[in-house]
């Protein structure tokens, strides 16, 4: 069984351009914007062969009409030109389309998206990672039985959705070779 490190997207690889809901969030290519240490973190993270690189992502925006699901992959373009750079592809993109009043087993921090993961790509969640910047994203990780990192980029944890502690706290994704050591 392979090992993962999921990461959410807003707040933790790309600038959460609805920080606190004051924002409006991504709809357009040219709005992506890297957090300077991930896009950095990039080049350790791609050596990582032990790992598969997954992103996680609630995107509610698809469902509002608000965002195609064209336009989304569109809008991660750069996360996966950035890996290609280091010979690295990565592991998926999973995103939940709902929106909170849906239901459904896919929304963080429910772990639908994760167990597909697992599914389609043999992965061992008690050996695999969770990084994110919100309660919701460390909610997600503890739910799947990964080890946790709450990265203080985005909303730092404090969105106070969960009251939950994660396994490890870090910067930004610079960080992370200490954790993996």
């Amino acid at each position: 069984m392979k090992k993962a490190i999921f990461m959410d997207r807003d707040g933790v690889i790309c600038k959460e351009k609805n920080l606190f809901y004051r924002g409006s969030p991504i709809t357009l290519p040219k709005q992506f914007e890297w957090i300077p240490e991930s896009k950095e973190a990039f080049s350790f993270l791609s050596k990582l062969e032990d790992f598969l690189l997954i992103v996680v992502t609630n995107q509610s925006i698809i469902n509002k009409g608000l965002l195609s699901v064209e336009d989304f992959h569109e809008i991660n373009r750069p996360i996966y030109d950035e890996l290609k750079k280091y010979n690295k592809n990565l592991g998926g993109l999973y995103f939940c389309p709902h929106t909170p009043k849906e239901e459904c087993d896919c929304r963080k921090p429910k772990i639908g998206m994760l167990l597909q993961a697992k599914k389609e790509l043999n992965l061992d969640l008690r050996k695999s990672y969770f990084i994110g910047d919100a309660t919701s994203d460390i909610q997600t990780g503890k739910n799947a039985g990964c080890k946790t990192i709450l990265v203080g980029t985005g909303y730092c944890g404090k969105d106070y959705k969960f009251d939950v502690k994660p396994d490890f706290v870090i910067k930004n994704l610079l960080e992370m070779p200490s954790i993996l050591k």
